[in-house]
């Protein structure tokens, strides 16, 4: 048995990136006995599991334990459910409902979806204020005690049928109401977090065998599971981050912990002068599976550009020189560059691109007639540029101003055809990427560690990948290259993109790895690492 603790919550806006909840799918697809597991309060859990596509996979929910839910489904509360009270009058917002009764407000409630009901805020004439909370199977989960000035004084969690089974005070105390005393193993805790770790003890003892887990590093109760729960557990397995690593996994309590990296990219950056420990794998959650995309050799030639910081200001200088070269010479080339708009290193690289446009065509992306150009191209979006242009001339001759000379015209034309061939994306999301290598020739990720799924998907399409972290998808010149410098990627470039017969070699090679990191390869690994039948 594996339990998975995914790192997703009531706010994660795409719970279907979830690195648990991918490795989840691929624990599916191989008929391996799986739940996931949930520590925290989780009001629209059901809508969260159906975003993250995995709507009737097997759940438990700490807090459906503690409150005595007895069932998975239910119909959410809706607005039109929201009595209307005698003498009090409503006002509508996008989310927000408001009741006024004699101009005093007595009643807010927020929507999720302009239909669902996430809480109500009941007011008093004092300014005091109960809020209920509403689970997305139609009943209230808890209920919060305000006072005037917004500070909470209790919290009381609640079974479906209203009744409080739990309340906390002001100073996190938490008294078990007596009708439930006999559930728990003592009438009074500290906080909650004593009450959640003892359910979900409970829960793991009532299991056949011990289990694994598997949790996320950058998990919030991490530390806290595995100093309560280590005893529990055959093993626990940490899905590491790719960067941005918030604790020390190597400290944490448990005998038998396992660190499991997404690439080698990842695990030589958590690791980086030392050796990897014995206890740290890499093993991919993102299993390949062949799709190839729109680009095939006689198709498109886009390639997307995977941004870092870090680049010398000589080196951006000549790097956004060469590329731009690139695409002012081959018409067919579009490049798709992926950005961080904070970063000023890659901010500065798409300036650096525009200024080599500008140098090259003799005309700056300021220059009045190009901007309006511009404009009435992006209004007229089914007009030639030529077409654009005799407007302009016609328009011109109209306001008896000087016309469009031909020499700038061009200039003019050509600047805005580079434009489009040149894409900026700032921060663009996880689908947005993935949907661009699906018509991409060429996958470029610059940064020391390349996004796992990003790969996987490049895999999956059959492009070729350059990369200047370690490449666990990558042989190096015949599917990709893991570049030494990154002034080496318009050679990189170019072997793929001018030479149909190394693209064609990468794709031999690129349908051989999708088996190696096949599903059933990945759950081989992982069954490995579990220690199954032993």
């Amino acid at each position: 048995m594996v339990l998975i603790m995914p790192n997703f919550n009531t706010q994660t806006e795409h719970p279907e990136l979830d690195t648990g909840i991918a490795v989840a799918k691929v624990f599916q697809a191989n008929q391996v006995e799986t739940e996931l597991v949930f520590a925290h309060e989780f009001p629209n859990l059901r809508t969260k599991l159906k975003q993250a596509q995995v709507p009737f996979f097997p759940w438990w929910h700490v807090f459906d334990a503690i409150q005595a839910v007895p069932f998975k489904m239910g119909v959410p509360m809706v607005l039109k459910d929201v009595p209307l009270e005698p003498g009090v009058e409503p006002f509508m917002d996008v989310n927000d409902a408001y009741y006024y009764r004699e101009g005093r407000l007595v009643k807010h409630v927020h929507l999720l979806e302009r239909y669902i009901v996430q809480f109500i805020t009941y007011y008093d004439e004092n300014g005091e204020r109960i809020t209920d909370y509403y689970d997305d199977r139609g009943f209230v989960t808890f209920r919060a005690w305000l006072n005037s000035a917004g500070k909470l004084e209790k919290k009381s969690w609640l079974t479906p049928a209203g009744q409080p089974v739990l309340t906390a005070l002001a100073d996190q105390k938490v008294i078990v109401e007596p009708k439930h005393q006999k559930r728990f193993k003592s009438a009074v805790y500290h906080n909650i977090d004593e009450v959640v770790q003892e359910k979900i003890r409970e829960h793991i003892q009532m299991l056949e065998t011990k289990p694994a887990m598997i949790l996320e590093e950058n998990d919030v109760h991490l530390h806290e599971v595995l100093d309560n729960l280590a005893p529990e557990l055959q093993k626990a397995i940490i899905l590491m981050a790719d960067e941005n690593h918030q604790q020390d996994a190597m400290a944490l309590p448990h005998d038998d912990l396992e660190l499991v990296f997404t690439s080698d990219a990842a695990r030589n950056a958590y690791f980086g002068t030392s050796e990897p420990t014995s206890n740290s794998h890499v093993i991919s959650p993102y299993p390949a599976r062949l799709e190839l995309g729109a680009s095939n050799e006689m198709a498109n030639m886009n390639i997307v550009l995977q941004l870092a910081d870090g680049l010398s200001p000589n080196d951006t200088t000549t790097l956004t020189q060469t590329l731009a070269q690139m695409l002012i010479a081959d018409e067919n080339k579009v490049m798709y560059a992926c950005i961080d708009g904070l970063s000023p290193d890659q901010v500065t690289f798409h300036l650096r691109v525009v200024e080599a446009f500008t140098k090259e065509i003799g005309i700056t992306y300021n220059d009045a007639d190009y901007k309006i150009f511009e404009s009435t191209m992006e209004r007229s979006m089914m007009s030639s540029e030529a077409d654009v242009m005799d407007y302009l001339d016609q328009q011109y001759e109209k306001e008896d101003r000087e016309p469009i000379s031909d020499e700038k015209q061009a200039q003019i034309i050509a600047a805005y055809q580079l434009r489009q061939r040149f894409v900026v994306l700032d921060t663009p999301s996880m689908e947005k990427q993935l949907g661009l290598i699906k018509q991409a020739r060429v996958f470029v990720d610059l940064r020391r560690v390349p996004d796992a799924q990003l790969q996987a998907q490049a895999l999956s399409t059959g492009l070729p990948q350059i990369t200047v972290g370690a490449n666990t998808f990558v042989t190096q010149g015949v599917n990709g290259f893991v570049l030494a410098d990154p002034m080496e990627l318009p050679q990189a470039l170019t072997y793929f993109t001018d030479d149909l017969k190394h693209w064609n070699e990468a794709l031999v090679e690129n349908v051989r790895q999708v088996e190696q990191h096949s599903e059933f390869n990945l759950i081989t690994a992982w069954e490995g690492l579990m220690n199954y039948g032993h």
